[in-house]
């Protein structure tokens, strides 16, 4: 089995906290950390390597698709999921310009995360996943 290292980004401390919580049990997941600010991203991605990152789409120093369009210019970046809420389409329709990897609705974020790993990373299907 593989062993992801997560990377959650958002202004929201309970969202943080509830999905870090969340993200920790999943057999897949070795590290999660997170942060309020992009400027946070770059610094953890300057001493640790990530497969993912859980973007919220709102950051308040940054949008999370200009956050997506600098981390893709690394040599090998990680893989970048946004998180919306009531305007998810609008991010969808993004998607070209920013090779962003997957997309979470904030309400439905337990369900389409497990899908999104699975998906992303070719996991099996994960432990306790009746879907």
């Amino acid at each position: 089995m593989r062993y992801l290292n997560i990377l959650l980004a958002s202004a929201s401390p309970e969202f943080l906290i509830s999905s870090k919580h969340f993200i920790s049990s999943l057999p897949a997941v070795d590290y999660v950390t997170s942060v309020v600010a992009a400027s946070s991203i770059f610094e953890k991605l300057a001493v640790k390597d990530f497969d993912l990152i859980v973007l919220d789409a709102r950051l308040p120093d940054m949008t999370g698709i200009d956050v997506a369009r600098l981390v893709k210019l690394q040599a090998m970046p990680p893989k970048i999921a946004l998180v919306a809420s009531n305007d998810y389409e609008f991010y969808l329709d993004t998607n070209t310009s920013t090779n962003i990897d997957g997309f979470i609705d904030r309400t439905e974020f337990v369900t389409q995360f497990q899908s999104l790993l699975e998906s992303l990373f070719l996991l099996e299907k994960m432990e306790g996943d009746d879907n």
